[in-house]
């Protein structure tokens, strides 16, 4: 078998076909972390708790049925006339010739993202056939009867699946940016789906391209990458992200040693990316559930499905939950939960492709996630059996992962939620794998034993800030609740309590009074700046300001904070005090004030309340100073 080097890094080329092996390196980690997930029905969230992990908690359900015992089979939801207009969204990028290309749709953009179309209207090209996908009812998955399932059928694409949407997005970009020319050979790292649909367009546009995958890709998926007439080289599986046999770096490599000829895609990076699903599956979802999707929930391998997606769906409402799942092994759930930075994550082993990462890429958009759901290479392969078993649907690892994590979702979220997800491949393309029962037993995922008890389990997680907005308004709502019950909304004991206070506080204000009407006291006890009332209400216990969730004041407190409001008072009932309104002495109208304070706070009595600005307390100054004789020296 021949070789050749790619900087001092050794390639064996096969003699047939379009196809090189990268040089073999054992692959490290095996299978780990594997935990029973029990056919449809109750979710049982694993160990301990973390931040916002939810684990041992078991909420039971009913058990779905089989197929042959259902109603009806899962139905399509109507979908609406065709989505126009999806411009997508400017993203900031330095380069001006992308941010001219931004501003500037080419015809081919323009046709390439007119999804939705009705494809009987008239003969269509192959890129019209991206997008417009129906959306599937999946909601006999639904650990509640109450909450909807929904699943976006990807697989539909021409290629086979969802990354149809970011090929064609990323290479039209390239070509009206001018990084990518007539002659030139595009070049792309994928786990699968991406290269068969760089393929597939570097075919329609007539590119020659190379993709790069890794030995833990299905064969199916490699001939399929292979079928379009152009070259799929294969790497290890298990090197590490700095490896120079990781399909990235050897993207890298090959593009950097052929600046002018090659054009690498860079999909893990690529703006283009997420873009395209903002602008595309982001609006498809919103107008085929008419605005009722509660929650988005989709794994992640460049992060730009629930980044982009995500991000449409909250511009359209902001409360709307976007959750990403992740398999075990994957470096998202500890960037994502546990803090770990970028650089410092470190990936394990899992089967299921076209998930999960071994470095967090630069489409992934953490701000957009709120959460996540964590599980196993059998949850998502015992999930695609049973689809396959129960309802005629052959769907993909991923696919099984993204609907494992909508039902353990489904569990944990309020009646009349509508939650949505994809299903990104077909089950076609791994029929040598997931739906093989030899490569099952070789690789130690057992899926036979999850039918017990109907049950499924996973790990979920909810960002911090999302738990407090929710406890806010749970808390709200129930206090609310509280307060509507029963036909005395006041406390007995809390108005006794009350009235109690009034009588012992009456001789004080008596007192007060008493004094104010014989003129023997001053019209104004002190004259203080705001900020030093607001220090003698603080000493007394009763901050001028009300801050929300403040601890409330004892009756001492308020006696105290009584005082300090008549200490630092006008006293209106002053024979001096030179105002027509309310001067004079009328203990008789003034007892009607004190119980129109008492019983009903109104307009009236805020406007005279006796805490007065320090322009009125210095004109009442003047005033008294004018009646009454200076104080003997």
């Amino acid at each position: 078998m021949p070789a050749a080097t790619l900087n001092n890094v050794s390639i064996r080329l096969p003699t047939h076909a379009s196809s090189r092996v990268c040089q073999q390196i054992p692959a490290s980690g095996t299978l780990s972390g594997r935990a029973a997930v029990r056919g449809r029905g109750v979710v049982v969230l694993k160990s301990a708790t973390l931040g916002g992990v939810n684990r041992n908690v078991r909420a039971r359900s009913r058990v779905v049925p089989r197929a042959q015992a259902r109603a009806e089979p899962p139905r399509a939801v109507k979908q609406d006339a065709a989505i126009a207009d999806m411009a997508p969204t400017q993203l900031p990028i330095e380069q001006k010739q992308i941010l001219q290309a931004l501003t500037t749709k080419s015809s081919d953009e323009q046709e390439d993202f007119t999804a939705g179309s009705d494809p009987n209207a008239s003969p269509v090209s192959p890129q019209q056939l991206i997008g417009g996908t129906p959306i599937l009812d999946l909601s006999a998955y639904s650990l509640n009867p109450n909450v909807k399932i929904l699943a976006k059928t990807e697989y539909l694409n021409p290629s086979g699946s969802i990354k149809d949407r970011i090929a064609q997005h990323m290479i039209a970009n390239a070509e009206r940016t001018g990084r990518l020319r007539p002659g030139m050979t595009v070049v792309a790292a994928t786990s699968g789906n991406t290269g068969s649909a760089i393929a597939m367009t570097c075919a329609l546009r007539g590119y020659e391209y190379i993709v790069i995958t890794n030995e833990k890709t299905s064969k199916e998926k490699v001939d399929s990458m292979r079928a379009y007439g152009g070259e799929v080289m294969i790497s290890p599986s298990g090197v590490a992200p700095d490896d120079p046999l990781h399909y990235q770096n050897i993207e890298n490599r090959l593009c950097e040693e052929n600046p002018e000829t090659y054009y690498g895609v860079d999909q893990y990076n690529n703006p283009f990316n997420a873009e395209a699903y903002e602008a595309t599956l982001g609006p498809e979802i919103w107008k085929q559930t008419a605005g009722e999707v509660t929650h988005f929930i989709a794994g992640g391998s460049t992060g730009g499905t629930v980044s982009g997606t995500g991000r449409y769906l909250k511009s359209q409402n902001p409360k709307i939950r976007v959750l990403m799942a992740d398999p075990r092994g994957s470096v998202f759930w500890d960037h994502v939960v546990n803090g770990v930075a970028a650089e410092d994550v470190k990936g394990g082993s899992w089967e299921t492709e076209g998930v999960g990462k071994d470095s967090i890429p630069g489409c992934f958009d953490i701000n957009v996630v709120d959460g996540m759901v964590r599980a196993t290479d059998e949850h998502a392969f015992r999930t695609c059996r049973e689809v396959a078993a129960n309802d005629g649907l052959l769907i993909g690892g991923s696919s099984g992962l993204n609907l494992h994590a909508a039902r353990v979702l489904s569990g944990q979220v309020e009646d009349g939620a509508t939650i949505v997800t994809v299903l990104p491949d077909s089950g076609i393309k791994y029929l040598s794998k997931i739906y093989n029962d030899d490569w099952l037993s070789e690789m130690g995922v057992k899926t036979t034993a999850l039918c017990e008890e109907g049950q499924a389990c996973g790990d979920l997680y909810w960002k911090p800030a999302i738990l407090d907005q929710d406890s806010a308004g749970n808390a709200a709502l129930a206090f609310a609740t509280a307060a509507t019950e029963g036909s005395d909304l006041w406390p007995e004991e809390q108005l006794d309590t009350e009235l109690a206070y009034l009588l012992e506080l009456a001789p004080q204000l008596a007192d007060y009074h008493k004094a104010s009407v014989s003129g023997k006291e001053r019209v104004h006890s002190r004259l203080q700046s705001p900020a030093e009332l607001a220090a003698t209400f603080l000493e007394a216990g009763a901050e001028l300001e009300l801050k929300q969730g403040a601890d409330p004041v004892d009756m001492d407190g308020i006696k105290r904070a009584v005082h300090a409001v008549m200490d630092n008072s006008v006293r209106s009932s002053h024979p001096l005090f030179l105002n027509q309104l309310y001067s004079g002495i009328d203990p008789v109208a003034l007892a009607a004030e004190w119980l129109a304070s008492t019983l009903n706070a109104n307009v009236h009595t805020f406007e005279v309340a006796p805490v007065l600005t320090e322009i009125e307390k210095a004109v009442l100054a003047k005033t008294a100073r004018m009646w009454l004789p200076p104080p003997p020296s």
